[in-house]
């Protein structure tokens, strides 16, 4: 069934590419995502008892103002035909195909303590030289780590830890 989140994404990446105007359709999607990550409004659309007018009343009030008319009938289009749960996986996949054709990688990035903004800067620009695109980062902090960083991508695991560092200097001296 990941195959039909896959088709919704790839409809309304191609919608977004005809308007014109795909950081518009990225916010939208980003807006609906964020909403329906809550309980609340992922229980009434997603709830097998309520109606579809009452769940397209619900989506009008909640997003109407907020999103362009290709949302909204997109919404529409799940909620007749039973396919709900396929909302939030179609607008993931439509997030990641645009920042696939603006060349843009979602990335992790993991330190020992929190990063300043030069050091930020300087792990963009590593990205940047590895990869050969622009990264958006979402930093955590993870105290186990001795020191350093890792990025994580969708394909790739940059280690650049004490710890892996170790590791490759104990393989190069060989046992003691």
């Amino acid at each position: 069934m990941a195959a039909l989140a896959q088709r919704y994404g790839a409809a309304l990446c191609e919608l977004a590419m005809e308007s014109g105007n795909s950081a518009a359709y990225r916010e939208q999607a980003a807006l609906i995502i964020e909403a329906m990550s809550g309980e609340e409004c992922r229980d009434i659309i997603e709830h097998p008892r309520l109606s579809s007018q009452k769940k397209k009343a619900f989506v009008d009030s909640v997003f109407a103002a907020h999103i362009g008319q290709d949302m909204l009938s997109f919404l529409y289009l799940a909620i007749d035909k039973n396919r709900e749960s396929f909302i939030v996986g179609g607008l993931e996949n439509l997030i990641a195909r645009l920042d696939e054709i603006a060349g843009v990688v979602n990335a992790s990035v993991v330190c020992a303590r929190q990063p300043t903004e030069k050091q930020l800067v300087e792990i963009a620009a590593l990205v940047r030289k590895k990869l050969g695109v622009k990264a958006q980062f979402e930093v955590s902090v993870d105290p186990s780590l001795i020191g350093g960083f890792y990025i994580q991508t969708s394909g790739h695991l940059y280690d650049f830890t004490v710890r892996k560092q170790l590791e490759q200097m104990k393989a190069e001296l060989g046992p003691c």
